[in-house]
């Protein structure tokens, strides 16, 4: 319950950044609008299992979806000025408000990247049993 609800607000604010016209005022912005964009679609999947596409893609996804992520806080986000203003603790205070206010999406793609098979046989290692009918 509690993804479907995150799923919701998440694409609330999605779609509330469409009205700002200053929202697109640089590229790095509007690929991480396109980044978000899947990390929010990869949501609403986890919340309402429904599958879609491979684990493969959304392996690369996350890979790239936490490398931009850790490139815009650290190096793009005003890290140094973090840093002048707040010392370390502040930088680290950043960083950690950053995985809490995303952990919903980050949470989906784990379960995306590394999703069971939960379907067939559950026994021992999948075999299934014979009986003897002699």
């Amino acid at each position: 319950m509690f993804l479907k609800i995150a799923a919701f607000f998440y694409a609330v604010c999605f779609s509330a950044s469409l009205f700002d016209p200053t929202f697109y005022g640089t590229p790095l912005r509007v690929v991480g609008f396109a980044l978000g964009l899947g990390g929010v679609a990869g949501l609403f999947l986890v919340a309402f299992k429904r599958p879609f596409l491979s684990q493969g893609f959304w392996r690369a996804f996350a890979v790239i979806y936490v490398g931009y992520q850790l490139v815009c806080v650290l190096f793009l986000g005003g890290a140094h000025s973090v840093t002048a203003s707040h010392g370390i603790l502040g930088l680290v205070g950043a960083l950690a408000m950053s995985v809490v206010l995303q952990f919903p999406i980050l949470l989906s793609l784990w379960r995306l990247c590394f999703a069971t098979n939960t379907s067939g046989p559950q026994g021992s290692g999948g075999a299934v049993a014979q009986e003897d009918s002699a």
